[in-house]
């Protein structure tokens, strides 16, 4: 059987050959070893564009992207003299018989392949133990397989095209996310190192094209299914252990080889069965319509739940001791959360910071006033604006969070709503001083999009604002870091007037809290005038937010202390690089509001 397979394959590759060079002229021979590196590269692309997704959950997403690729540069410098002093050459030194012996190619395309349908089980296999891990060592061990599977192939590289093309190559899957055009470009490159070829395979500009930025990588293909990119990179990877056994310039293709190869196809087969039927993947909903009851966590109720462009999001009810409350989910933070038997008050009281922008006194109140929500997590804010008359516009970046905002969190109708990026909304689609407030709070997962702060996102919203306008900024970390004084540099740049409040003076003093700061910006000196009787009325945690903010107010002097910070720019945005003690830290706050169960079993 395996013998009449081979040929029916070498047919179907030739097919393929003939077309691609009726495309783009001449073809240089394709040995099946440069095809097998080509299949596996895009494989290992596939597979770690997919891996955060299977690990976001329980880390969140810029966790889970940057730090299982950093595992695979160790890896990859141990295996990449193995692969070409051992593998490739016998104990006496001479190149090993090319016969009936598996190559090295064909060993690592094996290995790489069964490695990838194994790596959705073992991120959820990981899962449990991923609170005593840590956030720094726990994605590295969940995606062991993958950071294998990605150092096979770069390893298969180095033996088939020499050390210069897999450097390459290794340079582009490090990079981030979302490299998988990328490194199609590269693998195809390695069949005759012209870059050239690849491009016009792919009709690009060039194969090294611009990166994206790791916390806009979960956004670069809306709702992907992560299991399915992840079988597709399995089979991918079988296919390129299928080249790999091919004959190359008429040699004859051995049946141990064929049953090899073959072999793996059915081991990839049986783990995409396995992933998808024993729910390996939970946060996948295509193949778990109905939200199920959790066993481990009784008495908690799962409401709804979708893996959107941002992640998996789900609503959940919980016990507390203060009574029941309802939260919103995304991936590893919590977006906010209500209590279901005080009228829907805010259990995080920072939450209602925001909202106080509208007490501050302006020379000339427009009415009636409106303003502009950018990012909204479960709408705390725009309801408190709503109950006070003013219009608001809703920009948010998932449906889904808009959807469930409305269903489940009571999110009044907006005078209007943008589901889309924040940035093209203030940029190009707000007009000119069109609000009165503007309230930034764009904060999840421990991290901040640094576009949203840079000077030209700042100097947007200044446009749209009125003159005497106010821009109401939410930012979670610590105040004597380099990220929160580059935010407060880069407003002060372009607002005369910053004031600075924090939950509580008492945690600044502490040298591990991390807590909310909402940064009020405006072009005049900003006093805030005293709450009407009916702002108190509402009583419950506004009210005591309201009544003692004011008296957590930071002075900038404390924290504008180091001259080198620079203000924040397109071009010179250092925020993703500062956020990543900020997200260790805010994974460690959620443990502590929820214990580990809930993160691994909540779906």
């Amino acid at each position: 059987m395996f013998a009449g397979t081979t040929p029916v394959i070498a047919s179907m590759a030739a097919g393929w050959r003939d077309s691609v060079q009726a495309r783009v002229g001449v073809l240089p021979e394709m040995p099946s070893s440069f095809a097998s590196v080509a299949l596996l590269a895009l494989a290992a692309a596939l597979a770690n564009d997919a891996e955060p997704r299977l690990l976001a959950p329980y880390y969140g997403q810029y966790l889970s992207s940057i730090t299982p690729p950093a595992a695979v540069g160790g890896a990859l410098a141990a295996g990449i003299v193995a692969v070409r002093f051992i593998l490739g050459r016998d104990p006496a030194g001479r190149d090993r018989d090319a016969g009936s012996t598996p190559s090295p190619p064909l060993v690592l395309s094996s290995l790489a392949s069964v490695l990838i349908s194994l790596a959705p089980a073992a991120a959820a296999l990981a899962a449990p133990w991923a609170g005593s891990l840590g956030p720094a060592y726990g994605p590295v061990v969940a995606a062991l397989p993958v950071t294998l599977a990605t150092t096979c192939a770069l390893l298969a590289a180095a033996h088939v095209a020499g050390l210069l093309p897999a450097v390459v190559l290794a340079r582009l899957m490090l990079l981030s996310t979302g490299f998988s055009q990328r490194a199609l470009a590269a693998s195809l490159a390695l069949v005759d190192l012209d870059a050239t070829l690849a491009m016009r395979c792919l009709g690009l500009d060039s194969p090294f094209g611009p990166t994206p930025a790791p916390e806009a990588a979960c956004t670069a293909v809306p709702a992907p299914r992560a299991c399915s990119i992840m079988m597709a990179a399995a089979v991918l990877g079988a296919l390129s252990a299928l080249a790999a056994a091919l004959p190359s310039s008429g040699a004859a293709c051995s049946r141990k080889k064929a049953s090899w190869s073959l072999a793996v196809v059915l081991l990839v087969v049986c783990g995409a069965a396995f992933n998808t039927l024993s729910g390996a993947l939970p946060q996948c909903t295509a193949w778990r319509p109905e939200a199920p009851q959790s066993s481990v966590l009784a008495d908690f109720h799962l409401r709804a739940h979708e893996e959107s462009v941002t992640g998996y999001v789900a609503v959940v009810d919980a016990p507390t001791e203060y009574g029941p409350i309802r939260l919103m989910r995304c991936d590893h933070s919590i977006l906010g959360g209500i209590f279901l038997e005080h009228e829907g008050d805010s259990i995080f009281g920072s939450f209602y910071f925001l909202d106080f922008a509208r007490y501050i006194k302006r020379a000339k109140p427009s009415a009636p006033r409106a303003a502009l929500q950018l990012g909204l997590g479960i709408g705390v804010t725009a309801k408190t604006l709503a109950r006070a008359g003013i219009a608001v516009d809703v920009v948010e970046l998932d449906p889904v969070v808009y959807e469930y905002a409305r269903s489940y969190f009571d999110l009044p109708e907006p005078r209007a709503r943008y589901l889309g990026d924040g940035r093209v909304y203030i940029d190009s689609v707000a007009a000119d001083q069109s609000y009165d407030y503007v309230l930034h709070d764009v904060f999840t997962g421990g991290v901040v999009p640094g576009p949203m702060f840079s000077i030209e996102a700042v100097q947007s919203v200044k446009r749209i604002l009125k003159s005497d306008g106010v821009l109401a900024m939410n930012y979670v970390g610590r105040i004597e870091t380099n990220g929160t004084r580059a935010v407060i540099k880069t407003l002060q740049s372009a607002f005369s007037h910053i004031q600075l409040f924090v939950e509580s003076l008492e945690y600044i003093e502490s040298e591990t809290a991390m807590y909310n700061m909402v940064i009020f910006a405006a072009d005049f000196e900003m006093e805030f005038a005293k709450p009407t009787r009916a702002d108190l009325a509402v009583g419950g945690v506004y009210v005591s937010m309201l009544e003692t903010f004011r008296d957590n107010r930071v002075p900038l002097e404390r924290i504008m202390t180091d001259p080198e910070v620079r203000v924040i720019t397109d071009k010179h945005n250092p925020l993703a690089g500062m956020q990543v003690e900020s997200a260790r830290k805010h994974w460690g706050v959620m443990r502590q509001l929820f214990k580990s169960e809930f993160w691994s079993n909540m779906f």
